[in-house]
């Protein structure tokens, strides 16, 4: 058996090297026990522990008060004399010495626990807060009751000396259980605590109460639900502030113990539809949600998220329609929680015309989130492609596109549209109709909708002739290639041109037998269907005359950058742009190079983890020659070829202008001669030299004598 702290003091002198934690003094039992005691013999057993727990800590008190310790001489004058931080500093270290002998401390420290002092409650919160993290929880197991132990082992300890009714060995371990039920006990009573100065009036020591039970939730599983359950509470906090502290705690504590979402989960689910929750903290939590990493392994919490969102969506529109931003933040926790789902089809169909309805009536961002999920749902049920392909088709004509914030996730979108699509058509319309809506945008979302275009044609080598020709052709049996467009995934299609026809091959896979059926379509130069710009679907839109108007037209665009790219795809060659046009191409980029103020130096930033919660949101960064200064001499010597177009008339300009100044440079050192020349004391000597008709009469020297010399001279 091991020696407890009362033995570790040898001639006054604590042998602190050799400390060892309260719990090691006896196996930890991993979970309650049975036995075979009843309640009022658990009462009993507890008023004796209590007793044999007193009388241990009295021999403590008793031996330590005859020690010479210095150490345990200053903490007594400081919990005597000492200012309050001090008192606390010293309780706090006289529990952590030993904790069993030093409960009436630990209490005391506990029930300080207030909001009322402001001053100190933050101090003791931080120390309580890593005393019971370091030295008070086991970190393996949970705290249990006197009832919970296993109390017929005190029968055995008592059997095993006969000469007395209770053996010394029975009383030690009885106390030791009783100080578990008592540590148990006063742990409870600083988590309610801590609940207490969470409802502060007092922002500062509510946040200071919610990093302290996340810090011991993240440390130790004791009490974890309880714990859980005041964050969750504190998201719906009257303070914004203090609601976001909470959510940036729970995704800290999803970081630290991913395995916590799905009991995560339905905490947040209960405070979803608590009655007479306010609408911010029910999109907090919507919020909090949507923040889930998840992986091919959390398909069960994948699910259960769905569910969740589609439970609360249905109750949002039976209230009434909800903000812009709620559903915002529902679709999108759908759309990053749908591909790692399996959800039945039945339930989506529930919400499927919602879901549209968003899309034609709701604002663009919105729209989008909808559009999104959307797609995702085509992909694995393809009976929903017509009306999904008709819905994207007629956002187009959005004209919040343009002033959108979310132009890269919206082009995103665009590009994995086109590029699944395997209805040559279809896409000719939706690259048409792109092209048309491209002349009213600026210019960085006219580039960026170029260079998708350009990353479409690039990988679709299916598409690579319809810009080649402007001829107008049809398909001969036209009512067949509609029914036939609509490709599966395993379909490919082809083009194949030639001098006076074009041929469509649809290639497809027949299930049964395996065995790939290739039928040609036809498509003759005669009797083609106009173009309908006003068509809702885009497979009978027309699409397919007269593509290269709308590139010609932005081929004349008075942006450089504009023009060159619609130049290019006319050509048929790929736009090469390593940049961000959304971000390079911007009026405010533009006008920042004529400041003439080189960039902020990049500082060294910690390198932050993957999906770390902590980490910045990276802002614009400029790249290749856009991240050098424009006076510079390192940008002057770049080669004009090098030079992105729209930046051309400000290099030429500041190249002229820096020849200019080295051509007047050098004119000014050529000069510098000439300058001496044209000096007063030359002329004058000239002047004189002119008056004289033999050149040996002149006296240089004197000239060029200094006057105490010249005087000397003249009275020689």
């Amino acid at each position: 058996m091991k020696h407890g702290f009362n033995d570790k003091f040898v001639n006054g002198e604590t042998a602190s090297n050799i400390r060892q934690k309260w719990y090691e003094e006896y196996p930890k039992a991993a979970g309650p026990s049975k036995h075979s005691k009843s309640e009022a013999d658990v009462l009993h057993l507890k008023d004796e522990g209590k007793k044999y727990l007193d009388a241990e800590t009295a021999g403590f008190q008793l031996k330590q008060s005859k020690s010479h310790d210095s150490e345990i001489k200053w903490l007594k004058t400081a919990l005597q004399q000492g200012t309050s931080s001090d008192k606390v500093a010293a309780s706090i270290v006289l529990v952590q010495d030993n904790p069993k002998y030093n409960l009436s401390r630990l209490v005391s420290l506990i029930s300080q626990v207030k909001g009322a002092k402001h001053n100190q409650c933050g101090t003791i919160i931080t120390s309580l807060k890593e005393l019971f993290l370091a030295d008070l929880l086991h970190p393996d197991y949970k705290l249990l009751k006197l009832e919970e132990q296993n109390l017929d082992m005190l029968n055995i300890e008592s059997e095993s000396d006969s000469t007395v009714k209770t053996s010394p060995a029975r009383n030690r371990l009885l106390s030791h259980w009783y100080f578990e039920d008592q540590l148990r006990e006063q742990y409870e009573r600083f988590v309610l605590n801590l609940s207490t100065v969470a409802s502060d009036t007092v922002d500062t020591n509510r946040e200071k109460a919610i990093s302290a039970m996340t810090d011991l939730l993240i440390g130790n599983s004791e009490q974890e639900h309880k714990l859980l359950e005041l964050l969750v509470n504190k998201i719906g906090d009257p303070s914004s502030k203090v609601g976001s502290k909470a959510i940036f705690c729970m995704n800290k504590l999803l970081y630290e113990h991913p395995n916590m979402k799905l009991v995560i989960l339905r905490e947040v689910e209960k405070l979803l539809f608590r009655k007479n929750v306010s609408q911010r903290a029910q999109y907090y939590a919507i919020c909090l949600l949507a923040q889930y990493v998840l992986d091919k392994n959390d398909e069960e919490v994948a699910s259960t998220l769905v569910e969740v969102y589609f439970a609360f969506f249905k109750a949002c529109l039976k209230k009434g329609e909800p903000d812009s931003r709620m559903m915002a933040a529902i679709l999108m926790g759908v759309n990053r929680a749908y591909p790692y789902a399996k959800v039945d089809s039945k339930i989506l169909n529930e919400h499927i015309d919602s879901i549209y309805k968003v899309v034609h009536l709701g604002s663009f961002n919105v729209s989008l989130n909808a559009l999104s999920l959307l797609h995702q749902v085509t992909g694995k049920d393809e009976s929903q492609a017509n009306r999904f392909y008709s819905a994207f088709y007629r956002k187009l004509f959005d004209r919040q596109i343009g002033i959108a914030n979310k132009h890269a996730v919206f082009l995103n979108l665009l590009y994995r549209v086109l590029q699944k699509d395997q209805s040559i058509l279809r896409v000719c319309a939706f690259i048409k109709r792109i092209l048309q809506i491209s002349c009213y945008f600026p210019a960085n979302v006219t580039c960026a909708m170029l260079y998708i275009i350009s990353k479409i044609l690039r990988s679709r080598h299916d598409l690579k002739h319809i810009f080649e020709s402007s001829k107008a052709i049809k398909v001969e049996n036209y009512e067949v290639c509609e029914v036939n467009d609509n490709l599966s995934d395993t379909e490919d299609v082809h083009v194949i041109e030639n001098e006076n026809s074009i041929m469509l091959s649809n290639i497809t896979v027949d299930a049964e037998t395996n065995i790939k059926k290739e039928t040609d379509i036809k498509i003759e130069v005669q009797d083609v269907k106009s173009y309908d710009p006003f068509c809702r679907n885009p497979l009978y839109a027309g699409a397919v005359r007269g593509l290269n108007t709308e590139l010609e037209a932005l081929s004349r665009h008075f942006h450089p950058s504009v023009a060159l790219f619609a130049n290019q795809i006319i050509q048929g060659k790929m736009i090469e742009y390593t940049g961000d046009p959304l971000e390079d191409l911007t009026l405010i980029r533009f006008l920042d190079r004529y400041v003439f103020k080189n960039p902020k130096k990049l500082e060294n930033k910690k390198v932050q983890k993957k999906n770390d919660p902590l980490a910045q949101r990276a802002g614009y960064t400029p790249k290749g020659i856009r991240s050098l200064p424009v006076d510079s001499a390192a940008y002057l010597d770049v080669k004009e070829e090098r030079i992105p177009v729209d930046e051309l008339f400000l290099y030429r300009y500041l190249k002229q202008k820096d020849e200019i100044k080295r051509r007047i440079k050098k004119e000014d050192d050529d000069d510098e001669d000439s300058e001496s020349v044209n000096s007063e004391e030359f002329n004058d000597m000239l002047d004189r030299m002119g008056g004289a008709k033999d050149f040996d009469d002149l006296d240089i020297a004197a000239d060029i004598l200094p006057r105490k010399n010249k005087r000397n001279i003249l009275i020689l």
